[in-house]
């Protein structure tokens, strides 16, 4: 099992991506002496912000930045959004390990064509299909043979509600493990809505003790990231480094994360909405809608069976549905 710690990429939802240059020379010093297998350092995106808002180096890689990572021990990791991908750095043959590509269900296909693309260019790829619960076990089994075709090198078992519990981790691994090449990895990216994402890595390590299969599971300090956050990298590096590390990540994490999340309004942890999106396999982004407008939890309540009277697929979020509703609701609501 190999640790893929995301925290300038995942973290970055709450910064903007402005990690200055002393954070990202104590990160990356921090990381090498634990021997940590991959670091993500950003997007490869075109898009030169996010919400209308200035973005980090992190969120637009260039090649002289990734560069910058050379000298560490772990793999260089980046990230693509589908729908924004930097071709043109990417035909400049940067040195990046892999590549990960991150896509919703609609996209499915046009998706993996671009996987195929990429790794044409002599990449290493991972497949980053996000929320894996919404995939019926056809869209699936297209994911498994497009990439058993094409001999893709990673697919991701994405918990993006926070919602998977030990026994739909074994069923999916399992699933996986029984339709995939055995050169293709398979990556695990567990957030927290449930106060879970531990537990489950206990679980795996332990499940998967025995498999030749590579897995890869990914971490953030001190989980962070957008909603109820991630799994963390301290805890799970604990059983494998010496105090001594262990005192140099906790020291990282309180002068340098700490201050992040004490001040930012988009603090992220276990909470009672974020619970509630993870238990009902909701996006989280209708959640937030209603934290931002302070809707009580009562009138969260009022929403959400409305969403399900209405029969609206609340696993996706639509920004017009939620206005609409809480526009027609407006007197009761707030």
């Amino acid at each position: 099992m190999k640790i893929l710690d995301c925290t300038l990429r995942d973290g970055g939802y709450i910064n903007n991506w402005r990690f200055n240059e002393k954070f990202i020379s104590e990160y990356c010093n921090v990381l090498n002496i634990t021997n940590i297998d991959y670091v993500e350092i950003g997007f490869i995106n075109k898009t030169n912000n996010y919400k209308n808002k200035i973005v980090g180096e992190c969120r637009n890689l260039s090649k002289e930045y990734i560069n910058k990572y050379d000298k560490y021990n772990f793999k260089k990791v980046a990230m693509a959004d589908f729908t924004d991908i930097n071709y043109q750095l990417l035909e400049e043959k940067i040195n990046i390990d892999l590549i990960r590509i991150a896509f919703h269900k609609k996209d499915l296909k046009e998706a993996l064509e671009t996987c195929k693309l990429i790794k044409k260019l002599g990449y290493n790829v991972s497949v980053n299909s996000m929320a894996i619960t919404n995939y019926s076990i056809n869209e699936l089994e297209y994911l498994f043979e497009f990439i058993n075709n094409h001999n893709l090198d990673m697919l991701y078992i994405a918990d993006s509600f926070g919602s998977l519990t030990q026994n739909d981790i074994k069923r999916y691994f399992d699933l996986f493990d029984s339709k995939l090449n055995k050169e293709c990895a398979i990556g695990f990216h567990l957030h927290n809505n449930m106060n879970n994402a531990y537990g489950n890595y206990e679980f795996l390590k332990n499940y998967v003790n025995d498999t030749t299969r590579k897995i890869i599971v990914d971490t953030t300090m001190f989980g962070m990231g957008r909603g109820a956050g991630n799994l963390q990298t301290e805890l799970v590096l604990k059983d494998s480094i010496n105090i001594e590390n262990i005192y140099k990540i906790v020291e990282f994490i309180q002068e340098f994360i700490k201050p992040i999340y004490k001040v930012n309004e988009n603090a992220w942890s276990y909470d009672l909405d974020y619970l509630l999106s993870g238990y009902l396999k909701m996006h989280p982004n209708y959640i937030v809608k209603m934290r931002d407008l302070n809707i009580s939890m009562k009138n969260r309540f009022f929403l959400i069976k409305k969403l399900e009277e209405k029969k609206y697929d609340y696993k996706y979020f639509s920004i017009d549905t939620i206005n609409t509703l809480i526009d027609q609701y407006k007197k009761l609501l707030l």
